[in-house]
């Protein structure tokens, strides 16, 4: 079937730079960390690169990316699940490590 997912609507938008590539590093650092390639984990992926791409769409390049918690990811995917109610079987604590893996943060 089809499966679509909005941007996460964000409060202020500051600089829409780097975006795309934050949301490409969210959906496949989900996709590496879980190492599931079924459907719905193709779908949770999706989100969680649009949930990356909301905060860096919140300062310029990717500054903002710098002081996500992974509270926060949690929290705005969640969030966006809500918002969308897209079907979801979101495991307990959803993987969320990429960003911070990413810039070579312990995680």
């Amino acid at each position: 079937g089809m499966f679509t997912c909005p941007a996460f609507p964000v409060d202020h938008v500051v600089d829409p730079t780097g975006a795309g590539d934050s949301f490409a590093g969210g959906f496949v650092g989900h996709l590496a960390q879980t190492r599931d390639h079924s459907l719905a984990n193709f779908r949770r992926a999706i989100a969680h690169g649009c949930v990356v791409a909301s905060f860096t769409v919140e300062d310029f390049s990717t500054n903002r990316l710098v002081s996500v918690t992974p509270e926060s990811l949690v929290d705005r995917y969640r969030a966006l699940r809500d918002l969308t109610q897209f079907d979801d079987v979101t495991p307990a604590h959803p993987p969320v490590g990429s960003v911070h893996h990413a810039q070579g943060a312990p995680h």
